[in-house]
């Protein structure tokens, strides 16, 4: 810590330094407790003292098990430090409580001599709140933080994906694109929900809310893009030209739009079982993308050529490549630091993926709520 007194640290060096994991730091900073700037030149994270300082707190706080929710309220002065560690000792005494019954337990198993086809004779009172909790939050940590291969990690994102993309093309096969159009104002509501789910994603650290968001956000995301579509389409519209065709090629395209995202993710997700380095390669992903929306643009310059013209085509396809490069690219950066990653980043950034806002953001490094504050 001295010898790096006054510099700006990475966060490989705040590794060494406080002896937390890459995982836990972005956790932290997630959750608030910590906010380090960013290089203006590489957009990496900035650590000084000053985080190095709360991330050492943060760490001597948890191995005392005072909890993340309480932490954050000791940092807005909602909570004593004082009053914290009162709640931690009597939580600690009903935990000696749990241990000394499950010690008599142990110790009998011991003198009786049990083997496992005996196991069932443990007098264990299941029924009981204490043991009823206890056993709720091991079985949650068995699925959460389970440690995931590569294979693994990227099968539980490519699945979570694929269901939030079919559940967005239903929602667009099923939704009335005019009437969205005639109460602009329900798209513009969609966007707030977008932005909202962004927000609380960023917040929480519960898989379950994570869970919701994703369907819920596969909902509203094509309500969304639908109203973002409209003000792309003023700009392109020909006057002497029918309302009606644009909004069927509005509606066309959005379901292109997503089809594309999807195969090309199913084709990235395939090759990757094949060749790893698809999933972890820039490249890669910005030549599948590139192509792609190059197929896309043709196809749809061929069948709307009377109404896109050049310019049109262009925006059309400069809109379908930051779409699909940034949920693309979000898979990829998951893949890059795949070691660090559980269950948990396993559903966020499947969610993130299916979420265009939240996809956007997380591409420009701005996807957590400690910007939001800034």
């Amino acid at each position: 810590m001295r010898e790096k007194r006054g510099y700006n640290m990475n966060i490989k060096e705040v590794e060494k330094v406080t002896g937390l994991t890459k995982a836990n730091i972005r956790f932290y900073e997630e959750e608030g407790l910590v906010c380090p700037k960013r290089n203006e030149q590489n957009n990496y994270r900035i650590y000084t003292e000053v985080e190095i300082k709360r991330l050492q707190e943060v760490k001597k706080l948890r191995l005392l098990g005072i909890s993340i929710p309480e932490i954050q309220k000791i940092y807005a002065e909602e909570l004593s430090l004082q009053k914290a560690m009162e709640r931690r000792l009597k939580e600690i005494r009903e935990e000696e409580r749990l241990l000394q019954e499950t010690r008599a337990i142990c110790q009998k198993a011991i003198r009786a001599n049990w083997n496992l086809n005996e196991i069932d004779q443990l007098e264990i009172k299941e029924s009981k709140e204490e043991w009823q909790e206890r056993l709720r939050k091991l079985m949650t940590e068995d699925l959460v933080q389970t440690k995931l291969t590569r294979n693994e990690l990227n099968n539980t994102i490519g699945l979570l994906f694929s269901a939030g993309m079919l559940i967005s093309m239903l929602t667009v096969y099923f939704m009335n694109v005019t009437w969205i159009k005639e109460y602009m104002y329900i798209g513009v509501a969609a966007i707030g929900v977008e932005v909202a789910f962004l927000i609380i994603s960023a917040m929480s650290s519960d898989i379950k809310v994570h869970m919701g968001i994703l369907f819920a956000g596969a909902i509203a995301q094509p309500v969304a893009l639908t109203a973002v579509m409209g003000f792309v389409m003023e700009l392109i519209h020909d006057s002497q030209k029918s309302h009606t065709a644009y909004m069927k090629m509005e509606y066309h395209y959005i379901i292109g739009l997503y089809v594309l995202t999807l195969l090309l993710g199913i084709l990235l997700w395939l090759g990757s079982k094949v060749w790893k380095m698809v999933l972890q390669s820039l490249a890669v992903t910005l030549l599948i993308g590139i192509i792609g929306v190059g197929v896309l643009t043709g196809g749809f310059y061929v069948s709307y050529r009377g109404l896109l013209g050049m310019q049109g085509s262009l925006i059309l396809a400069a809109g379908a490549l930051v779409y699909v490069v940034t949920v693309l690219g979000v898979w990829q950066h998951a893949n890059s630091d795949w070691k660090a990653y559980n269950r948990y980043h396993g559903v966020y950034t499947a969610g993130q993926m299916v979420n265009v806002f939240a996809t956007i953001m997380s591409a420009a490094g701005y996807n957590s709520w400690r910007n939001w504050r800034r």
